[in-house]
């Protein structure tokens, strides 16, 4: 798995944004494209990525014929920290 090696200086994320289907029968999803790796979900976290993924957004929308919602989310809040296991580690103990 690719990982960058160090996240942008000095970036906070306030802000994310979810492109969601939403079919004819109310049910939804969230929107997710083919890349290089596999599946890759559509949700942007500053607006560059987020204008960058509305044209992948028509493209779905036309094809499926669903309408897509981009959704905002604001006001982080951390559920869980995952951090990196020792060596040898084969188990996480909960906290």
């Amino acid at each position: 798995m690719a990982h960058p090696k160090e996240n942008y200086r000095g970036y906070r994320i306030t802000k994310v944004w979810i492109f969601v289907s939403v079919d004819e029968d109310g049910d939804e999803g969230v929107c997710a494209f083919m890349g290089s790796q596999g599946w890759m979900p559509m949700v942007a976290a500053d607006e560059k990525r987020l204008h960058s993924l509305i044209p992948v957004a028509q493209e779905i929308a036309d094809a499926r014929g669903v309408k897509i919602e981009v959704r905002a989310f604001g006001e982080p809040e951390t559920h869980l920290v995952i951090t990196p296991r020792k060596e040898n580690d084969s188990e996480r103990e909960d906290d």
